[in-house]
């Protein structure tokens, strides 16, 4: 799975060094994403979908 996101990544002109804005709820796709900005050289920025204010 985070190989096809690499991908997707790669499609939009993501380069290494880039950061990346993640916000997805506590679930599988989560770590999926992270390590994926991580082998790509993509710097990960988590953020919490439930965060309110």
């Amino acid at each position: 799975m985070a190989k096809n996101f690499g991908r997707i990544l790669h499609d939009k002109k993501v380069n290494p060094g880039d950061r990346a804005l993640i916000v997805l709820p506590n679930d599988f796709a989560f770590p999926v994403a992270y390590l994926d900005c991580l082998l790509s050289g993509v710097v990960a920025v988590a953020a919490n979908s439930a965060l309110n204010k």
